[in-house]
């Protein structure tokens, strides 16, 4: 505890007061606030939601069974028989007005994707310290956002703070698997849910860059996610007797030059606004790249030189271009056998107005001359992209500049999916966030062995979340969903 206070009040500059109000609460409660998001964390991790099959239900029975002391959380467990639900937490108003404010709804899903527990060098479902890192499956995605939430909740219940509008939080199910059975089937069973002020999700960006925190992006879009199956099929037989058109051979070399396809690289509104407001965060001769590509004209080819430098860095070719990987190969059914058929799963990522019947076509031509058929999924709806010039924020900047000082505040496209698409195409705003300070290495860990944050991090990125939720149910929220403040999209507030 002693060490938590130090480092809070010492090392978190919003602690002390500021031009703008205290928001945080006082900093003896900050310690304990941050050691019961971290004792939630541990209990999250714990319980094996991995997806498939989620079991987030066991998760949810578990969450519930401890709210037993904070009477005023209306908890509710939603879905259909069986180990798949979701859980929703109200919180009230502590004061009302004669025209009641829309509630803020914070999402952090439960599920996680699977894990290859031999290569861990911890045990994935065990919140395990060592050299002030905690690792385990899902903290970063998305088990840390959610037990700091949980504990935001609590926090805000036990001391009684004031908030002039409900705040709700769905712990969601099934966000690794496309969210059918989470979001997708609450919207429907519960449409109210879109009919909030605004959604704090998961898919933004707190990024250390040389060990300091740079920029904090707010995801106001998202690429689409589309995948294909390419098809190859031949005569089966005896491997003792090869034939000319071995189907493997054949899905191998469509699946390598799919693979070897480029899209251009182009901006739009909210990349652009992201490279305009970063390019001085990044080292040359990145930093000088993504300059250019902020001053070229929105929607515009990417000049060929600064677009070579960028293209050898994985976050940012992601995040300027289509892009279509193979992920998955299925076929065979013994060593001395001739397959008869195999397929490869290939996933494209699009850029929000990338025209899809377009890529299918060209995926489709490359792997035509080795006879081999790509299958293509439905159409993608595209979400509407949320403001980046409007009261949320000129918050959220102010909750930064509070931790952060040097940070820039910028729009935030995810090269992943999030359920945020599905709310904004049901009509509400929705920010995605990754309240944890991360390194882009610590971030590429996310799916992937030995996922991690660091102690202090954690720390920060629950003062982080408790304190930008605090502005974002003062009051001050109204005509979120108005599109003009007169700011250029994406650029901070003047301090």
């Amino acid at each position: 505890m002693a060490r938590l206070l130090f480092l809070f009040v010492f090392l978190v500059p919003g602690l002390a007061p500021a031009e703008d109000g205290p928001v945080v609460p006082g900093s003896l409660s900050v310690p304990e606030l941050v050691e019961s998001a971290q004792l939630r964390l541990a209990q999250l991790v714990a319980l094996d939601t991995t997806n498939p099959p989620g079991n987030e239900r066991a998760l949810a029975e578990a969450v519930v069974a401890d709210l037993v002391f904070s009477p005023r959380i209306e908890a509710e467990i939603v879905g259909p028989e069986g180990p798949r639900a979701s859980l929703l937490l109200r919180l009230p108003a502590t004061t009302h007005t004669r025209s009641p404010r829309k509630p803020l709804l914070i999402v952090a899903h439960v599920d996680v994707v699977g894990f290859d527990r031999d290569a861990w060098t911890t045990d994935p479902l065990v919140l395990t310290e060592r050299d002030e890192l905690l690792y385990g499956r899902g903290v970063i995605d998305n088990k840390g956002m959610a037990a700091a939430a949980i504990e935001l909740l609590r926090h805000f219940d036990r001391r009684s703070l004031k908030r002039d509008r409900d705040i709700l939080l769905l712990l969601a199910a099934d966000e690794e698997a496309g969210g059918k059975v989470g979001t997708a089937r609450l919207l429907k069973l519960r449409p109210e849910l879109s009919d909030v002020a605004l959604v704090l999700n998961e898919g933004g960006d707190v990024r250390i860059i040389d060990g300091e925190v740079r920029y904090v992006g707010f995801q106001t879009t998202e690429k689409l996610s589309r995948t294909v199956t390419l098809v190859a099929e031949g005569q089966s037989g005896h491997s003792s007797m090869p034939l000319p058109n071995n189907a493997i051979a054949r899905l191998g070399a469509a699946v390598a030059d799919v693979s070897a396809l480029t899209w251009p690289m182009r901006t739009n509104g909210t990349t652009r606004a992201f490279l305009d407001g970063t390019a001085a965060t990044f080292p040359a001769p990145l930093g000088d790249a993504a300059r250019a590509a902020a001053d070229a004209p929105e929607g515009g080819p990417i000049p060929d030189d600064a677009g070579t430098v960028l293209a050898a860095d994985p976050f940012l070719n992601a995040f300027l271009r289509t892009t279509c990987v193979a992920t998955m190969i299925e076929g065979g059914v013994r060593a001395n056998a001739l397959p008869g058929r195999v397929t490869a799963k290939v996933n494209c990522r699009l850029l929000p107005d990338e025209d899809w019947a377009a890529v299918l076509a060209s995926l489709r031509a490359t792997a035509a001359p080795y006879e081999v058929a790509v299958e293509g999924s439905e159409t993608p709806k595209v979400s509407p992209v949320s403001p980046s010039d409007g009261p949320f924020f000129t918050l959220a900047h102010k909750s930064v500049r509070r931790l952060w000082k040097g940070a820039a505040t910028v729009p935030f496209m995810s090269t992943g999916g999030t359920d945020c698409r599905r709310f904004r195409l049901a009509g509400a705003p929705c920010y995605g966030i990754l309240p944890f300070p991360l390194t882009a290495e610590d971030e590429r860990r996310m799916h992937g062995v030995d996922e991690r944050v660091h102690v202090e991090a954690f720390g920060q990125g629950v003062v982080y979340l408790h304190d930008l939720v605090a502005r974002l149910v003062s009051g001050k929220l109204e005509g979120v969903e108005a599109r003009g403040s007169g700011r250029a999209p994406g650029r901070s507030p003047a301090p």
